[in-house]
């Protein structure tokens, strides 16, 4: 009897009697060349990678989820005014306010006069802000980078266009 390791325990695994020749069995149908399935399954799990990586980002700039994706709204649309954030995080205007208090006190936001109201601000990164979106870009970068070496013959134009595709879709259907 030998054991095998499988998942960090050893198992016994019993000798296997010789078994008779099988004919090979023709497919009934024909195998897609892609699997709905087993793409919904990859892009499942590099968004659940993706928001491991947002997490711990996250962490490491002190502040919470809603703070560094508030970060990456307003590094994309500098000088959005609050209720604009607000729209693109899926929070109330209440929980925006306390995450861009949270924001300027780190030392990531500042909050300018609206030119056209003086009733409202306009929310600005500071250099600590587009730093922190940076890095945080960068890492990301890095980890496509390194995915990306590893399959060459994708070609980026079409992936890139695939993902936008993607991403429009996705949006619309959240509509």
């Amino acid at each position: 009897m030998t054991t095998e390791v499988h998942s960090g325990s050893k198992k016994p695994v019993e000798p296997v009697e010789p078994v008779e020749p099988v004919e090979p069995v023709e497919p009934v149908e024909p195998v897609e060349p892609w699997s709905r399935d087993a793409v919904l399954g990859s892009l499942r799990r590099a968004l659940v990678g993706s928001n491991r990586l947002h997490a711990s980002m996250a962490s490491e700039l002190g502040v919470n989820l809603t703070g560094l994706s508030a970060l990456s709204h307003l590094a994309a649309a500098p000088g959005m005014a609050p209720k604009q954030l607000s729209d693109l995080l899926g929070i109330t205007t209440g929980s925006t306010t306390g995450t861009i208090d949270n924001l300027v006190r780190s030392g990531f936001l500042r909050r300018e006069p609206h030119p056209d109201d003086r009733r409202s601000v306009v929310l600005h990164l500071t250099p600590a802000g587009r730093h922190a979106v940076e890095w945080v870009i960068e890492r990301y970068r890095a980890a496509l980078e390194t995915v990306y070496a590893s399959h060459p013959q994708l070609p980026a134009p079409e992936l890139a266009a695939f993902l936008d595709d993607l991403a429009t879709a996705l949006n619309q259907a959240a509509s």
